[in-house]
């Protein structure tokens, strides 16, 4: 773990270090310091020791440097025998500034020590917190839960789990790691009771980690654990992993309960669409239906008896509204393919050639129309796309913008080359859409106030659809001087999708 201050190993050593220098350079400043100063090279000595190894190394250091000193520098040297009192009183108050300074200088290593160790342990569950936080799905949190278990207990960790008839390594760290057969004899114990393994004492034989459960929601794991060089965990590392587990499992659950509250979103609004799509059958069907057999019944009780104008009428109003039956018909199959999720072909597309056609089939359908059609001089290049679902798309753009339009007002239909791609726009001067509700426009089913004529709804939905689903996009703005301006942006020919 990156950050980490690992005590240096070796209390001895390192106290035989600081005292053999405090021994050589008391020798070598003898002829120039008093002796009472010498003392405090020993002092120095414990201290250092007290610092690099904790409490352990200054008391040995005291120890030693009490020896050291006595057989030293005090009369008669190179004996342990002390020839006066005031000596002997030295000697007393070394060792116990010794003891006294080392103890709380080692303490005082210990207590940063364990600050710092701490700090990190923090600074390593924020990191697992935030990247559980993206998480998105159980692999994503097993392979976090394994990654931060190793590197706050700077070891090693794995995750098993019983799939068919043996267990499966669902995340490990370090990579190569693999569970040997007393692993596995843990591991299973623990996902069959659902109860904790420890890790064998040193020297016993069993399993290298330490195995805790974990419970997902759909089935239980086994995750293991183990220090450095497999050594067993301290207190403070058995709830570092506590901690990691529990902040694993809380993922977990938010997980499943997100998970739980899209597919609750996904079934509303699946019957929400069943319901809106009955009721606009039940209306939209219905309408032409009557219209259509109230003028075939009149033709055929009356038509011999009634006058030429009238027999043109009621043929007229059966096209229309056999027209107006087929484009519904159409948007409510298009609707149906976009909720099962529609797959289009791709093929180059001239929109110059479709825009033309769609305009002319408009100009059949809306008579009294004024439909002008703006083409670049340049011209436009080819898009990927399917040609009947895309004039589906501008048609029902067309119709909308009918349906919006004063009667013989102009709607124009605009093609120009963008750098994202070929824009496609349809252009009105009715109300306009009022910026709140330009990207409400395009949901099944929302009839705006206001339309020339009943309306279902399913036309601007259709098209996003279908749009989206050729890799394009679809917004609604205002067009200059005033009205509604509808715009499909697809790719280019040969473009990245």
């Amino acid at each position: 773990m990156s950050g980490r201050l690992r005590p240096i190993d070796g209390t001895a050593p390192i106290a035989l270090a600081a005292v053999a220098g405090a021994v050589l350079a008391g020798l070598a400043l003898r002829t120039v310091l008093p002796e009472a100063t010498l003392l405090l090279l020993f002092t120095v000595a414990v201290l250092v020791a007290a610092v690099l190894s904790g409490v352990m190394a200054g008391l040995f250091a005291a120890i030693l440097g009490f020896l050291a000193f006595n057989f030293v520098f005090v009369e008669p040297r190179f004996t342990l025998v002390v020839a006066e009192g005031r000596d002997m009183l030295a000697l007393a108050l070394l060792l116990f500034a010794g003891l006294l300074t080392g103890s709380l200088a080692g303490r005082l290593k210990e207590e940063a020590e364990a600050a710092r160790r701490r700090a990190a342990v923090l600074e390593a569950l924020a990191a697992f917190s935030n990247r559980l936080g993206r998480a998105g799905g159980p692999d994503d949190v097993m392979a976090a839960m394994a990654d931060t278990l190793a590197g706050s207990l700077e070891g090693s960790a794995l995750v098993l789990a019983r799939r068919g008839q043996g267990l499966t390594t669902v995340a490990s760290v370090p990579a190569a790691i693999r569970p040997d057969p007393e692993d596995e004899a843990a591991a299973e114990r623990v996902i069959r009771l659902g109860a904790e393994a420890p890790r064998p004492a040193a020297g016993w034989p069993g399993a290298r980690f330490e195995f805790r459960p974990f419970e997902t929601g759909s089935e239980r794991l086994a995750v293991g654990f183990a220090g450095p060089a497999g050594r067993p965990l301290a207190e403070e590392g058995s709830r570092v992993a506590a901690a990691v587990l529990a902040q694993a499992a809380g993922t977990l659950d938010r997980l499943h309960s997100e998970a739980a509250a899209a597919e609750a979103r996904a079934t509303a609004e699946r019957e929400r669409f069943r319901a809106a799509l009955v009721s606009s059958i039940s209306h939209d069907l219905r309408t032409p239906l009557a219209s259509i057999l109230g003028a075939v019944t009149s033709l055929r009780e009356l038509g011999d008896r009634m006058p030429p104008q009238a027999r043109d009428e009621l043929l007229e109003a059966i096209e229309a509204e056999t027209r107006r039956l087929a484009r519904f018909v159409a948007n409510l199959l298009d609707m149906t393919r976009i909720e099962a999720g529609l797959e289009p072909r791709r093929e180059p597309v001239d929109l110059a050639d479709l825009a033309a056609s769609v305009v002319h089939r408009a100009r059949r359908s809306f008579p009294g129309g004024d439909f002008r059609l703006i083409l670049p001089p340049s011209g436009v290049p080819l898009v990927a796309a399917d040609p009947a679902l895309l004039e589906q798309v501008l048609f029902n753009l067309i119709e909308n913008a009918v349906k919006f339009s004063p009667p013989a007002a102009p709607i124009a239909v605009e093609l120009a080359a963008r750098p994202e791609g070929v824009e496609m726009a349809v252009a009105d001067r009715g109300p306009g859409i009022p910026a709140a509700d330009r990207e409400r426009v395009f949901e099944p089913f929302r009839v705006s106030p206001g339309t020339a004529g009943s309306g279902t709804g399913l036309g601007l939905a259709v098209c996003r659809g279908i749009v989206t689903a050729l890799g394009g996009t679809i917004v609604a703005g205002e067009a200059p001087g005033g009205g509604a301006r509808l715009s499909v942006t697809l790719p280019v020919e040969g473009a990245a999708p």
